[in-house]
């Protein structure tokens, strides 16, 4: 993927005159790139890494390596070739040696597995290597329609906030929500009201996905899944499935194993 790939923000990313800039840009308007992630940045005297946490639970390896790679690639490109990372950090735990392998191969850097956060790590005097498409005017002209679409982004409805607040955690509560969102548990209710949405609703449908992801993934136990989605015990998950499907976790699993058999064996 090529900056000029991701419409504006791209442009505007690779026409800063330096890495620093591009990054400073690349961490006020990743919103709108999408909500899968954001970015952050920590920087000490020799290093920095560059962050990316996914906002949704769903395929977070494929997420993590898709955008940290591909940043890999395009500062790369962006500097000429003359930008080179010190190593990638990724926050879950290590497959196989030979599958460690092939991230080596492929990513041409060091790859450490089991991180603090999911990162690329580069020297910090790297910062300041300029950029081949630097071009002030086309920032200057780029900027001012990049913020305009960032303030319509943020003035996006409440339900929308709730909704994106639980796909980053099924497991948050209503006042953990309010908290977040600086309001009191009865003042959002009254809020979502009026937008005809109540938060148990919302906190449903979330945890309903999820909840049948993670069945059809078969990797997780219903009580593995009741922890993660912020039940009290797997009693009380079972009874809010059966209130969403009809069925419970169990006969879940077992349709799916049904509907996933051949009908002739070889």
């Amino acid at each position: 993927m090529q900056a000029s790939q991701i419409g504006l923000v791209g442009y505007l990313l690779m026409t800063q005159k330096n890495l620093g800039a591009s990054i400073d840009q690349l961490i006020a308007y990743y919103p709108l790139l999408g909500e899968g992630g954001h970015f952050g940045l920590h920087q000490d005297a020799l290093t920095v890494n560059l962050c990316y946490k996914p906002n949704f639970l769903s395929f977070v390896q494929i997420r993590v390596e898709t955008v940290l790679a591909a940043c890999i690639e395009q500062t790369r490109i962006m500097t000429g070739g003359k930008f080179q990372a010190q190593r990638l950090l990724l926050s879950y735990p290590a497959p196989s040696l030979a599958v460690q392998q092939q991230y080596q191969e492929l990513l041409q850097i060091p790859v450490e597995f089991s991180a603090p956060a999911s990162a690329i790590q580069f020297l910090t005097k790297d910062l300041a290597l300029p950029l081949i498409a630097a071009d002030k005017e086309v920032v200057n002209c780029l900027k001012p329609k990049a913020d305009a679409l960032l303030r319509a982004l943020e003035e996006k409805t409440l339900h929308q906030k709730v909704s994106l607040l639980i796909q980053q955690d099924p497991g948050l509560t209503r006042e953990q929500v309010a908290h977040h969102l600086c309001l009191s548990p009865r003042h959002l209710g009254r809020k979502l009201q009026k937008e005809r949405f109540n938060f148990r609703a919302l906190q449903d449908e979330v945890r309903s996905y999820y909840a049948k992801l993670w069945l059809r993934e078969g990797k997780k136990t219903n009580a593995e899944i009741a922890t993660a989605l912020g039940y009290s015990d797997e009693s009380a998950f079972g009874k809010a499935f059966r209130r969403w499907e009809g069925a419970s976790p169990g006969s879940f699993r077992e349709k799916l194993k049904i509907l996933s058999t051949p009908i002739f064996q070889q």
